[in-house]
């Protein structure tokens, strides 16, 4: 897992959440090389749909907020679908709410979950959501990227105009590996 810088004097820190478990977070050495402080609780476990499994926690900072974004499934083996997850705090290192829309993003039947760090701006000043999936629809696993434009409501975030599983999947980018 990697550690994140998420404020001005370049602090790190580490998160990480399992099935049914917090999601945590733990200071780094400003070296990223070992931890040094304790670990705190950030988001207690929930029982919400999409947060049977938590991966990929992941922070970033806007109108003075930090947002915890991390991704859960609703069920496990072939039919899993996963959700983009969002929880906002006024300290990295918690604690967090928890967005009353979720989940921000959801798949219908394509495996996805967001890449680390994966919240990119740009020159515009739109904020976008990159992650990544697997089409089922092909049967053969290629996986590839995709991003969706993210708004912000009351200072939550908000894909594609609405809260809940997208409906535009055919117009996002995407990019597939070379061949």
């Amino acid at each position: 897992i990697d550690p994140f810088v998420l404020d001005d004097d370049g602090d790190l820190y580490l998160y990480w959440g399992s099935a049914e478990e917090p999601i945590w977070v733990q200071p780094m050495a400003p070296d990223g090389l070992s931890l040094a402080g304790e670990r705190k609780e950030v988001l207690a476990p929930s029982d919400a749909p999409y947060e049977g499994l938590i991966e990929g926690p992941w922070v970033v900072k806007r109108d003075g907020l930090y947002h915890l974004m991390y991704s859960g499934d609703a069920c496990c083996g072939s039919g899993a679908h996963y959700a983009v997850l969002d929880a906002r705090g006024p300290s990295p290192l918690g604690p967090f709410e928890r967005n009353p829309a979720n989940p921000v993003l959801a798949a219908n039947d394509r495996f996805n979950a967001p890449g680390h760090h994966a919240l990119i701006t740009d020159d515009a000043g739109t904020d976008w959501v990159l992650y990544h999936a697997m089409d089922r629809e092909e049967g053969s696993g290629l996986r590839f990227l995709l991003l969706d434009r993210l708004d912000w409501v009351d200072c939550w975030p908000v894909v594609n105009g609405g809260s809940g599983p997208s409906t535009t999947f055919p117009t996002r980018p995407d990019v597939r590996p070379p061949g």
